[in-house]
């Protein structure tokens, strides 16, 4: 008994194993007694022996032994709905009269066939709104997206009677696979992974992708291409596929496939489609709905996480390290003086400087970390499984990133950031508050710096430095320091503007951010042995004298290769001058860069002669490069120059 389809004729029943068994399918349009008995809805009688030797209706028949065959249509509803069919290898056993007789067999058959295939269609239009209320109770109950996927590969294989299902969803090159079901006792290799299915191999999901329609692969063996290949040796064999759209756009498939070939049942394409039309309404509402929530989470502006979800995960990061006894650490950083970047240069420029402090600090986070927007120029990070010191290393090292590159072609920012830990706060409001009172300390101590909550730490790491020496010393290092600048109004703010520039000359000649801090510390402090000159003296080169005595004033509170930079900035390139006569790269480059970033404000703020504008200042420091200064540090400078970061040297940020 065969069915007939609009491309296909298909077995559906059959009382010898030696013909075409169930589920065996012809395409349309082949001829013989089946197909012709359905196009002309009369019953056929076909001698073969009786064509001639190169008919198709022949050839097919030779190698199974036929010698002739009757068939009947069944019609239904004055459609042709199918055809009953019977051959024989015995010579002149059926007759137009036998066709005569199937004829009135289907007639008599053909009530209980359309009664059956009604009952057969209801079951499946049942089964099919089970499945898609069982996946409406998923969504509607917010499930995970992989719990989802999961149960919609389940369905889609159950509702074509097949033992594997699958959701995959389309790349540019390629079908990903969402989630797959395999029926108990299916037999499949799992050491052939398919988890991503190229698209440029002959696959249900390449047809799928290409046409947007439906489609079937009836057996992979008679396919060529490395997919198809390695289809076969899981095995599968036959699959069927339907596209799932979302808003307009194809968005992947869905996806039932058999160990059997030819498994595929007649109608699976529509059923199919009416599931993944389903499907696609419901992932266009979930996705619709993911958006609104991300939109309610998110800060609009940097696309960092807003204040409301950053409570939210602190209390959780809180309550989970609580838990499992681990530490977590907060920061909250500030943009310095960020209303005079609106004042000056317009909000459209501010709003620019937000999104690139926000972008800096989301590439320093790492996974499993959050970085939120809090307030107008205030951001915070959390960092579970992080101690304090830790975390303000971590700080450091943004703090840096944020000035020691321009935002855009010229403006520079800075920053200031204070941290606290879990162990020092009893909920997550105290630990954000002791956040804010280190943040606070930070900007009362001169702005662009890290400061930590505590001087020291239970866990015996030490104290944590603000600028390279403990914050204990700090203060009056840093007042020492600007007594000495106070004396001669162009040396205010002279260390800042020079521990400034180093940075971005140490960045440009590829320091690692470590060291890069350790310089700004050292640059900060550099001038310090300037005490020793006579009162309302201040002298713009450096003497090996002042330098030695500032390098003593610190011994305690830098680092040795700190104290070599502040000691050797008098040593000139050609080694003519400094407190050890060193030469060239024997000088430590710290020293280098220092002299550079020194001479170069300088000469721009007017310390000890008259200002110049930085085109000037920047030749001065090119036509004694190789003699007091280095010239690699230099080529530097000039980049720095030609990109527009030097403009308004000798001024305050």
């Amino acid at each position: 008994m065969w069915r007939a389809g609009p491309e296909r004729l298909t077995v559906l029943g059959s009382s010898s194993q030696e013909t075409a068994h169930r589920g065996f399918r012809l395409t349309r349009g082949h001829g013989g007694a089946v197909e012709s008995c359905i196009l002309g809805t009369r019953p056929v009688h076909i001698d073969y022996w009786s064509l001639d030797a190169g008919d198709p209706v022949r050839v097919r028949a030779e190698p199974f032994g036929y010698r002739c065959a009757v068939a009947a249509p069944v019609v239904l509803g004055g459609r042709s709905w199918g055809a009953l069919h019977v051959v024989t290898r015995r010579h002149g056993v059926l007759s137009q009269a036998s066709a005569e007789r199937l004829a009135d067999f289907a007639g008599l058959a053909a009530p209980s066939l359309g009664y059956a295939e009604c009952c057969v269609l209801l079951e499946q239009r049942a089964a099919e709104h089970e499945a898609i209320a069982r996946l409406s109770t998923l969504l509607a109950g917010a499930a995970q997206p992989e719990e989802i996927f999961s149960a919609l590969a389940r369905e889609v294989a159950c509702l074509v009677g097949l033992e594997i299902g699958a959701v995959g969803r389309f790349t540019t090159d390629a079908a990903e696979l969402l989630a797959s079901w395999i029926a108990p006792a299916t037999e499949i290799d799992a050491r052939q992974d398919l988890r991503r299915v190229p698209l440029a191999d002959d696959t249900v999901f390449s047809r799928v992708a290409r046409s947007g329609e439906p489609a079937r692969v009836d057996d992979y063996a008679s396919l060529d291409g490395e997919v198809a290949r390695a289809v076969t040796r899981i095995p599968i064999r036959s699959s069927v596929a339907a596209p799932i759209v979302v808003d307009g756009s194809l968005w992947g498939a869905v996806v039932a496939t058999s160990p059997r070939p030819h498994a595929v049942p007649d109608d699976a394409e529509e059923r199919l489609t009416r599931l993944g039309e389903i499907v696609g309404l419901a992932i266009a509402s979930a996705e619709h709905r993911a958006s609104l929530e991300h939109q309610a989470a998110t800060d609009a502006l940097t696309g960092l996480a807003n204040r409301r979800s950053f409570q939210e995960r602190l209390e959780e990061e809180l309550a989970r390290a609580r838990r499992h006894g681990r530490r977590l650490s907060v920061a909250i950083l500030d943009i310095d003086h960020f209303k005079r970047v609106n004042d000056r240069h317009g909000h459209p420029t501010g709003d620019a400087v937000l999104r690139e402090v926000a972008k800096r600090l989301a590439e320093e986070a790492r996974p499993g970390d959050l970085v939120a927007r809090i307030g107008g120029e205030e951001f915070a990070w959390i960092l579970p499984d992080t101690t304090e010191a830790s975390a303000w290393h971590a700080l450091e090292r943004i703090r840096v990133a944020i000035f020691a590159r321009p935002v855009g072609e010229r403006l520079t920012v800075t920053a200031s950031a204070g941290v606290a830990d879990s162990l020092a706060a009893s909920d997550a409001d105290a630990l954000l508050a002791l956040a804010d009172a280190a943040l606070y300390r930070a900007k009362a101590g001169g702005r662009n710096q890290s400061v930590r909550h505590t001087q020291s730490s239970p866990d015996g790491e030490g104290d944590g430095p603000v600028t390279g020496v403990r914050e204990a010393t700090l203060t009056p290092l840093r007042a020492l320091a600007h007594s000495v600048e106070s004396v001669d109004p162009p040396s205010r703010g002279h260390s800042e503007r020079v521990a400034d520039l180093s940075v971005r000359l140490a960045t440009g000649l590829g320091w690692p951010v470590h060291e890069t801090i350790l310089l700004r510390e050292a640059a900060l402090l550099h001038d310090i042995g300037q005490i020793a000159a006579p009162s309302g003296a201040v002298e713009r080169q450096p003497t090996a004298r002042w330098a030695v005595l500032g390098s003593q004033i610190l011994a305690r509170a830098l680092l040795p290769e700190q104290l070599a930079w502040i000691r050797s900035r008098p040593e000139r390139f050609d080694g003519s001058g400094g407190p050890e006569q060193l030469r060239g790269h024997a000088i430590p480059q710290g020293a280098r860069i220092l002299a550079v970033a020194d001479t170069f404000d300088c000469l721009c703020a007017g310390i000890g002669g008259a200002p110049m504008p930085p085109s000037a200042a920047l030749a001065s420091c090119v036509g004694i490069a190789g003699s007091s200064l280095c010239p690699d540090v230099v080529a530097v400078l000039t980049r720095l120059d030609a990109s527009g970061a030097l403009a308004g040297g000798g001024q305050t940020h």
